[in-house]
């Protein structure tokens, strides 16, 4: 992409203000995609959170009439 507007801004298609601010947002969508695929990836470890989960032992036993016929 940032190749495509450099070549626009070389042939007049942009002028060189716009061409240089679609450059730097360019490369700041860049640099987020980056780090977004390095972070899918698992190249990048994010802390993992100490969450204390205890079962719910009072209503483990299903309902079985639910779907008797009356």
């Amino acid at each position: 992409m940032i190749t495509q507007i450099y070549i626009a801004i070389e042939i007049g298609v942009v002028d060189k203000q716009n061409g240089m601010t679609l450059i730097k947002e360019a490369k700041e969508m860049s640099a987020m995609l980056a780090s977004l695929i390095k972070i899918r990836k698992g190249c990048v470890r994010e802390e993992s959170a100490d969450y204390k989960i205890e079962p719910r032992t009072s209503n483990l036993e299903p309902s079985l009439n639910l779907f008797k016929p009356s």
